[in-house]
Formats: structure tokens, sequence, C-alpha cells
């Protein structure tokens, strides 16, 4: 009777769904279209492209539990991005009851322990968790191959090495724009993340692919990420065939669902006015990032270092400061000594390790002492002032991106 009972969770119908009854999540009616979709087809190959906040990551546990309960798959690898690879292990653990491991170098450092240096994640454990990162790490390749090599030995009988690949944020595994537009534009470039994405979704039978923004503007980018989908029905550079899109494309807005009353966002900017001192660091820091943006001329790696430290900055000053002790550390244990510069205000020439205190100087040691009640106000004879945890508070509070500008 109990073989009975475990083999009754199957069912030929496809219109009788079980996911959403044994899942813990509250599953609205158009979150099951996807599941139609994919029972309503002998190999489930969709994009889907719903609107952000319209529940994707329930829509493929939906159907990676169906597709388990039905015993269509049994193995599946989730492929994300690194900072939601601990989202989802715990969306599919708290809703569907899936415990889904997350494959790393720390994983494997604690595999490599308990089960040798041959231990292979993908051997051991049926549903694991991979980020967009490691994928493409020379460890992970080595350990994917082994498992493409079991599936193309025709002494093992198989056809898939996994039988559900999903992966979310799919744009960023679609092949990158091209480098010129127009008549005499440039070929889309592949990066190592659509190579091994690509390779890995040929060898699994089913695939979800999410993501809420799939198209990049650029046709031949959009159909190659179609082709990883489904390569029987796209072509990469070919015109798409939009009966062959409707069939894989679940994509739904917002404002086309109906049954589901979404709050509306308000966006209301919160206007302040930022002190003179604040005005004078800000302009000091965009006049550094000009110089260097002269400096380094057709090399933009420098550009992408200045956005982040001036994101840092705004954000929060004491997280900013940090960067920068960080960096003299660094220096210093190289021994590289900064060239003196000139300062924009005062057109004198100084080191950066000279002159006033910084608004940032909190935190660490220094707080701790002030903290307790020694040391405050002034320091020793020729150390700047530094300021105390109460003005620490004001400068780690959370502020709109762009609302420091430089005084006019």
């Amino acid at each position: 009777m109990g073989a009975v009972r475990w083999g009754a969770v199957t069912s030929a119908d496809d219109k009788s769904y079980q996911a959403h009854f044994r899942s813990g999540a509250n599953v609205e009616a158009y979150q099951l279209e996807p599941l139609r979709r994919a029972l309503a087809a002998p190999r489930t190959n969709l994009l889907l492209a719903d609107d952000v906040g319209l529940g994707k990551t329930i829509e493929a546990g939906l159907v990676i539990q169906e597709l388990l309960l039905r015993h269509r798959a049994r193995s599946v690898v989730v492929l994300c991005p690194p900072s939601l690879a601990v989202k989802w292990a715990d969306e599919m653990r708290d809703k569907f009851g899936l415990d889904f491991v997350i494959v790393n170098s720390e994983r494997m450092s604690d595999l490599r322990r308990s089960h040798g240096l041959n231990a292979n994640p993908f051997r051991l454990f049926p549903r694991v968790i991979v980020s967009m990162a490691w994928l493409r790490s020379p460890r992970a390749q080595r350990l994917l191959r082994d498992i493409y090599a079991d599936v193309d030995d025709d002494r093992t009988a198989r056809r898939y090495a996994f039988d559900v690949l999903v992966v979310d944020e799919a744009h960023h595994v679609a092949p990158a724009r091209p480098s010129r537009t127009g008549p005499a534009r440039g070929y889309a470039v592949d990066s190592l993340r659509t190579i091994h994405t690509r390779e890995l979704a040929e060898r699994c039978e089913h695939r979800l692919f999410l993501s809420a923004t799939p198209h990049n503007g650029h046709s031949e980018s959009f159909t190659a990420l179609l082709e990883m989908i489904d390569n029987r029905r796209f072509s990469r550079g070919a015109d798409l065939d939009e009966t062959a899109l409707r069939e894989v494309t679940v994509r739904r807005l917002r404002s086309e669902i109906a049954s589901k009353n979404f709050q509306t966002r308000i966006i209301k900017p919160i206007q302040f006015s930022p002190s003179d001192d604040e005005q004078d660091r800000f302009a000091e820091f965009d006049d550094l990032l000009r110089m260097s943006k002269k400096l380094n001329g057709r090399d933009h790696g420098g550009d992408l270092s200045g956005m982040l430290l001036k994101k840092r900055f705004l954000s929060s000053p004491v997280s900013f400061g940090r960067t920068l002790v960080v960096g003299e550390r660094t220096e210093a244990a190289v021994g590289f000594r900064p060239p003196a510069r000139r300062h924009p205000r005062s057109g004198t020439s100084r080191r950066r390790d000279q002159g006033r205190a910084r608004p940032w100087e909190v935190g660490g040691e220094e707080a701790d002492r002030s903290r307790g009640g020694s040391r405050q106000g002034q320091g020793q004879a020729g150390e700047p002032r530094r300021l105390g945890p109460g003005c620490a508070a004001r400068y780690r509070r959370e502020r709109p991106a762009g609302s420091l500008r430089r005084a006019t």
C-alpha cells in the first residue's frame, strides 16, 4: 500500500496540478499559467519574462515541484547571480520543501575534507544552486566535464546530464550587444558566461529561463538567448518566428493582472541641505574623479572604480572612509607612496595623509575609545580632531543617491 500511495502522486492528466497544494506559497491564479504551459509539452522550454514582482521564482518552483512529483525530473540545477543564491535556497526550502545545495568554493573545500579529493557535488546532490560567477571557474568546468563525459559515454544510456535547468536573471547570460551599430555593425560577443551556460543548457532536458528584461535591444543577442532555451525553434541571428516566440514565452505586466490589486508605488525624493563641509568634501572628490578621468584616457577601468567610490561616498561616508583606510594600508604594505598633488581649493601642494581631519574618520578603535569616555574631542598633540559617536550616527544615515551636489 505504501508503494501505491507513493506512485499515486503521478498523474497522466496534464490539467490536474498538485504542486500548489503541496507548497507553502500563496499561489495566485495567474502563476499557474507557466505550469500549464510546462505540462502541455513533452519537454519544458520556457522563458518566464513576467514583470518585476509577479513571482517568477514561485512560478519556477511550481514547475520544478510538479516535474518532481510526476517523476519527469530528478536532478535540478539553478544558475543565478551570486547575490541570489541564498535567496533561492531559502525560497525552495521554505515554500516548496526542496533542499538545494549551494555549490561554491567553500562547499568544495568541505566536500574534499568529507568525501575525498575526487568528490563531485553534481554527482552527490540531486538539486544544486550554482552562481554565474562560479560557473566559469576552471574548477566548475572540470567538475561539469566529468558529468558531460558520462552522458557522452554510450555505456551509460544517459541522454542528459541534468533534468531541469533554471537560469535566473537570464539576460546576464545573453551575448553582449554588438560593438558597432549601423549597416556595418559588429556581431554579438559571447562571454565565458554565455559559452558555459550554452554548454550546460544543451545537456539539460527541461529549461526555464527567468528575466524581466530578456531583450537588450539587439535582435542577435535575444535570438542567441532563445536558442539556448530551444535550439529547434530558434537560431542565432535568424528572423524571429512570432508564433514560436509565443509558444516559449510567458510575459505579463502588472497592468495586465486584473485579479491582483498591486499597491501603487509612490516615489518621493527626500530633500536635505548638506553642510558646507559636506559640499567641500564632495567637490574635492568630484575634482579628483575628473582629474583621474583625464589621466586614464581611453582606459575605462578607472571610470568604473570612480563610479563605485562615488556611490559609496553618497551612500555612507563612513563606509567610504573605511575603504580609503584599507587602500592606504595596502599601499603602505607594498611600499607605495602617493605623489604630492595640488589641493583643488587652495592650490597648495599637499599629500593625502596630511591636513585636516576627514568627516568619515569615525568608528574602529577611535570610536571605541570615544564611547568609553576617553580621548574625546582633541586628541594628542599633532593628531587631528575626530568626530564623536553622535556624528558617526549622522554620517551612517542612508542618503538617496545623487542627493549631494557640488556647490555652485
